[in-house]
């Protein structure tokens, strides 16, 4: 995977993510290098909450959601009020309609 890749795609977002859950250490480190500078940045909340609501794929959920946990706290403060009310209520409704108890705990954690 090479770093000018377009994370804000939410079809590579989604490849980067699922290299994450592969029995291939070389690429789950490749992985998180791509992923590292991303998870810093705002776009990075609406692409895995683009995850969240989309993927078909559990994996891509979880560790989506995972993701998130990782980078909210950091990233929460330069929301504005507006985007913070409709991140939580996003949030709380991924968390309801989630079917998947690991998912939906990740979410909620």
């Amino acid at each position: 995977m090479s770093k000018q890749v377009n994370l804000n795609d939410p079809a590579v977002f989604a490849s980067v993510i699922s290299c994450l859950s592969v029995n291939d250490t070389a690429r789950i480190r490749d992985a998180e290098k791509t992923l590292k500078p991303f998870l810093k940045t705002l776009n990075c909340l609406a692409a895995i909450v683009i995850q969240l609501k989309q993927s078909q794929d559990v994996n891509i959920r979880h560790h989506s959601a995972l993701l998130l946990k990782k980078c909210v706290n950091s990233l929460y403060s330069k929301l504005s009020t507006t985007q913070r009310e409709e991140f939580k209520v996003t949030l709380l409704d991924l968390a309801i309609n989630e079917l998947i108890k690991a998912v939906r705990t990740a979410i909620a954690g």
